[in-house]
């Protein structure tokens, strides 16, 4: 009887500890190009990430966090999702990437200035000093 008992209950374990493993979704990320936003006065709804050449997904935004800022469309982000139900994908953390900086090199010897109680809207050329 001792013995009968003891298999059932690890039976039961294993059994546990088999369905509470596989049960929890694997979380995934990709990298893609904001194509397009769905929203809803100031809500996000959903997201369409350009991912390769030919492919896209559209990603739902309930409870997403949003990291380096708000996105827009034609950033470049990364993207930690999830399969939803029904073969959708929630965003869990959006990250954006920063585009590249241009620095500007500013080559005039005149600095474009107007003075403090002026009231004309004319711009008075200052030298700048070396």
């Amino acid at each position: 009887m001792k013995k009968i008992t003891f298999w059932s209950l690890m039976t039961f374990v294993g059994l546990m500890l088999l369905t509470a493993c596989n049960g929890q979704p694997q979380l995934h990320n990709v990298r893609g190009l904001v194509t397009n936003l769905d929203v809803k006065k100031d809500t996000l709804l959903n997201m369409t990430v350009f991912v390769t050449d030919k492919d896209s997904m559209v990603f739902n935004m309930d409870d997403v966090r949003m990291q380096s800022g708000m996105v827009m469309p034609g950033d470049s982000i990364l993207v930690d999702y999830i399969e939803g139900k029904d073969g959708d994908f929630r965003a869990l953390v959006v990250t954006l990437l920063p585009k590249p900086i241009k620095p500007s090199v500013l080559n005039h010897d005149t600095l474009f200035t107007a003075p403090i109680d002026s009231t004309s809207h004319e711009i008075n050329k200052v030298p700048v000093k070396k």
